[in-house]
């Protein structure tokens, strides 16, 4: 079971009475947007995303562990990888079993990433520089993806079903918001090489049950339930147009 996917199971726990609701949704809102970004191998703009959070509040263990990901996955930058790290581990006292969590997996990430660069310090067959390059190229090769100027939209997107008070029906279990993002984050992980635009981002991400075929409805107070894909080509086109239904 790999880090990413545990990483974002974990991302459904926003946040516990710590800070005002606004400022929790704020936070809430940045750390998807982050998570997105990195996902999408757009680094770049994940890191300004994170380190505008942690100008804010520099020692956010949550923030601090996403930006190690991000430069050590990103940038191969394992100094300040580590530093980040060593920033959460050296808090000893924790609020709640969510920091007792991310205490636990920043030290497994450290451990990790030492491991990793004692192996890239014994290879002397390739040029660490050539090795970089290589991997550029290939990412660029291979990787299709939402095009930048629509990523905001798949990110507004992430945001309007995690605040959403509706519950989404897949496989006939009803979900929260929160949840919903965690599943649609892990489809689109599956299926980005075939993702071009934020309508195919809808479709491959958050329309149906892949296992069973089954539509992924919406139940919202108030409303007859509607297919996910309906509900979200609704709130994009409103979001294009600058209003909301």
């Amino acid at each position: 079971m790999s880090f990413d996917y545990l990483w974002y199971k974990f991302s459904e726990v926003i946040f516990n009475g710590c800070f005002t609701s606004t400022v929790r949704n704020q936070l809430a809102g940045e750390l998807i947007k982050a998570r997105f970004m990195k996902a999408s191998k757009r680094f770049d703009k994940a890191l300004e995303v994170i380190d505008n959070t942690l100008s804010r509040l520099p020692n956010h263990s949550e923030a601090l562990l996403l930006k190690a990901q991000i430069l050590w996955e990103g940038y191969g930058n394992y100094p300040a990888a580590k530093d980040c790290l060593q920033k959460v581990i050296q808090k000893k006292k924790f609020k709640n079993e969510k920091d007792e969590i991310i205490h636990r997996w920043s030290v497994n990430l450290l451990n990790e990433i030492t491991k990793y660069e004692g192996k890239e310090i014994m290879k002397t067959s390739l040029p660490v520089v050539i090795m970089a390059v290589m991997a550029i190229l290939l990412t660029e090769t291979t990787l299709a993806d939402v095009p930048p100027k629509q990523q905001d939209e798949v990110v507004h997107l992430l945001q309007f079903v995690q605040n959403s008070t509706c519950r989404i029906n897949r496989n006939s279990s009803l979900h929260s918001g929160k949840e919903a993002v965690s599943h649609i984050q892990k489809k689109y992980d599956y299926f980005k090489k075939k993702i071009k635009t934020t309508e195919q981002f809808i479709k491959y991400s958050a329309t149906k049950s892949t296992m069973s075929g089954q539509y992924y409805t919406v139940v919202c107070d108030g409303h007859k339930p509607i297919r996910t894909r309906d509900w979200l080509l609704r709130e994009l086109k409103a979001y294009r147009s600058g209003s909301r239904w």
